[in-house]
């Protein structure tokens, strides 16, 4: 006899945040019968990107999500694949947005198919935008690469919602995969990370196809301009700056959201990142 899964779903119509992953016309909330659901999302990865990190959309800041999973290859179900990266204890910032770095950044010589797969903590039905572990999520008139989890080999079963996920990337190949607001000049590239020391301060790393002048700008999540980093003429390659989260007037910024601008020559390159204190 063929064992079936017992899944809850619960959906909420509302709006997602200002600056969610993508657009996000509800909030689907999963509890699963053994606690360890997972909503996941296959994307196709083009050779010469580097996977840094994952993004979407949380309708509830007080949810943490066990564990966020990259897992390469073409599968059935979860277990088929190789983990490449795992974040344990996702936290939502109160914008709405989850934004995470692997502990190392994945490169991707072979293009292929990625899936993030976030495991979904047990929870009450969702009633509205904050209450409740849940996913943000659009309708679909049929199933474009989510999915959920289920069984002992997390089988993957179709859904025909589009999650409000995404890769945040970096390469020459980065656009096609992380949906980012900018267009890289090919090879040149933008990341930010916080400081491996555990400390507040950022690493911001950049590289450059030819020699030119360089300012990193940082904004705030209105598009006030917080700090001007300006490292003046750069040689082609990859070069590291450090911000150690404070304006242009030393003050130190709260927790929350950023941007990063590589402004050169050429056209910019932004990120966005979370700063935490």
């Amino acid at each position: 006899m063929k064992r079936q899964a017992t899944w809850l779903f619960v959906t909420v119509v509302t709006c997602a945040a200002a600056g969610a992953a993508s657009a996000a016309e509800r909030f689907v909330g999963l509890v699963p019968s053994d606690g360890v659901g997972m909503f996941v999302k296959s994307f196709e990865v083009p050779a010469g990107t580097t996977i840094d990190g994952v993004e979407f959309a949380s309708n509830d800041p007080a949810t943490v999500f066990p564990e966020v999973t990259l897992v390469r290859g073409g599968l059935r179900a979860l277990s088929e694949g190789d983990v490449v990266g795992s974040i344990m204890n996702v936290a939502a910032a109160s914008s709405g947005l989850s934004i995470s770095s692997w502990p190392s950044p994945v490169q991707v010589n072979v293009a292929g198919t990625y899936y993030v797969a976030i495991r979904v903590p047990a929870g009450p039905g969702k009633q509205r935008r904050g209450v409740g572990p849940a996913v943000g999520a659009t309708d679909v008139s049929s199933p474009v690469g989510s999915f959920v989890a289920a069984g002992p080999d997390r089988s993957l079963s179709p859904l025909s919602l589009d999650l409000a996920v995404r890769l945040v990337t970096s390469g020459a190949a980065a656009k096609a995969t992380s949906g980012e607001i900018t267009t890289p000049q090919p090879g040149a590239f933008l990341t930010v990370r916080p400081h491996p020391s555990g400390s507040t301060i950022a690493r911001i790393e950049f590289g450059l196809v030819q020699p030119s002048g360089v300012v990193i700008q940082i904004n705030d999540a209105s598009g006030r301009i917080l700090r001007d980093l300006a490292l003046g003429g750069m040689s082609v390659g990859r070069h590291t700056i450090e911000w150690d989260g404070r304006d242009r007037h030393g003050r130190s910024v709260a927790s929350g959201i950023y941007f990063a601008s590589l402004l050169t020559e050429d056209a910019p390159i932004t990120r966005k990142f979370v700063l935490t204190r």
